[in-house]
C-alpha cells in the first residue's frame, strides 16, 4: 500500500462562491468516527446518503478543520444534494488513509486471467 499523496485526497467543493478544500487528516477523521457513535464512517456515510444536514455540515467543519458560524447557512444556500456526494468520497478517503480510493487498484498486483498473460 502506497503512501499518502499529499494533496491526493483532497476534495474541492464550493461554498459561498469560493472553492474550498476538504482535507482528509487524522483530526477529520477522528471527528467523523466520533459522529457514528458506535457505528463510526458506516453510520456517517448512512447520514450523507439520506441527506443529513446537520451530517453534511459537520463532514464538511471536519475536512476544513475550522468551524465557521456561517456554514450552515452558506450549504444551506448552495443546497445540501450539491454536497452530498463530495462529503461521500471525502468520508472514503479519510478512512483510507487520506488516499484516493481509486489508488487501491494501482496497489493490487496484476491478475495474470484478468489481463490474458496467463
Amino acid at each position: 500500500m502506497s503512501e499518502p499523496n499529499f494533496g491526493a485526497g483532497d476534495v474541492p467543493i464550493e461554498l459561498g462562491g469560493e472553492v474550498h478544500v476538504l482535507r482528509p487528516t487524522l483530526a477529520a477523521c477522528q471527528q467523523i468516527s466520533k459522529m457514528g457513535g458506535g457505528g463510526g464512517p458506516n453510520v456517517v456515510m448512512a447520514r450523507l446518503q439520506a441527506m443529513d444536514f446537520d451530517t453534511v455540515c459537520a463532514v464538511i467543519v471536519a475536512g476544513l478543520g475550522k468551524t465557521a458560524k456561517e456554514l450552515p447557512e452558506l450549504i444551506y444556500k448552495a443546497g445540501v444534494i450539491s454536497f452530498t456526494a463530495p462529503c461521500i468520497r471525502f468520508v472514503g478517503i479519510v478512512n483510507n488513509g487520506g488516499r484516493p480510493l481509486d489508488e487501491e487498484d494501482e496497489d493490487k498486483p496484476e491478475d495474470p486471467m484478468e489481463s490474458g498473460s496467463a
